[in-house]
């Protein structure tokens, strides 16, 4: 939310919440305006600050369960799918060449580590099962999620659930994109926005969409009519929740 404030606002806002500190290198991805806003702050508390142009990175591969980049003069792979997991690498690394211990300690391990690097339930394909997990819930996250799938999977059912205080409109029309069936539900949470509320926004963007009366229903209908396309459950951390909930029972 940087990029919207000015000058003095993101001063006392980076002075509240404690980050960007004199004499402690900040590593950022940000561009353009939110770019701006750091690098005046920076330098207003004296903080080195090192701007990561994930432009320069090149994806060599993208499969099921990793992805191979090129960064700089070096190319490794990175144990998690998904092309944005290559912006990511780039700025722990550089992050990490902040370290005094670097050179001695770290430099020989960073590749390895990013090999058998693993994060649950973000573009997780289950082993053994069609279905794919992501607990994105914002606009950006389902752009980045709809970009990857579409790279590594092609077109997908979706299982859609996500809470009441969520950008209901921006995230069906960038997933549904690589939807060929929509199965609408709700999680099981006090805060879950209705299936009904989320239906009626999906059929804006998508023809072939299905109201569910829970995140099990919704589940068993998608792998009954998956024919040979993956399931992509996503929308909310509880949604996710609950469809691991029904994997394992029926496993």
């Amino acid at each position: 939310h940087t990029a919207f404030l000015g000058p003095t606002l993101a001063d006392v806002a980076f002075e509240k919440a404690g980050i960007m500190k004199t004499g402690v290198p900040c590593v950022t991805v940000n561009k353009g305006e939110a770019l701006d806003v750091l690098a005046t702050h920076a330098e207003s508390v004296g903080c080195e600050l090192i701007s990561v142009d994930c432009g320069k990175i090149e994806i060599i591969s993208s499969k099921p369960d990793s992805v191979s980049v090129v960064y700089g003069e070096d190319s490794f792979t990175i144990g998690m799918p998904g092309g944005f997991q290559g912006c990511n690498a780039a700025l722990a690394i550089e992050a990490l060449k902040m370290l005094p211990e670097y050179d001695d300690a770290i430099s020989d391990n960073v590749y390895r580590g990013l090999e058998t690097a693993n994060i649950p339930c973000r573009f997780q394909k289950i082993m053994g099962s069609p279905v794919i997990l992501d607990v994105t819930h914002t606009v950006h996250g389902m752009k980045c999620l709809a970009r990857s799938v579409r790279e590594v999977h092609g077109k997908v059912v979706l299982v859609l659930g996500i809470l009441s205080d969520k950008d209901a409109e921006g995230i069906c029309r960038e997933i549904s994109k690589v939807a060929v069936k929509v199965f609408i539900t709700a999680p099981d949470s006090p805060r879950a926005m209705p299936a009904e509320t989320l239906y009626g926004t999906m059929t804006g963007f998508h023809d072939d969409v299905t109201l569910c009366g829970s995140v099990d229903e919704a589940m068993k209908l998608a792998m009954e009519e998956s024919d040979e396309a993956d399931v992509l459950v996503t929308g909310s951390f509880r949604t996710v929740e609950d469809a691991l909930k029904w994997i394992q029972r029926e496993s």
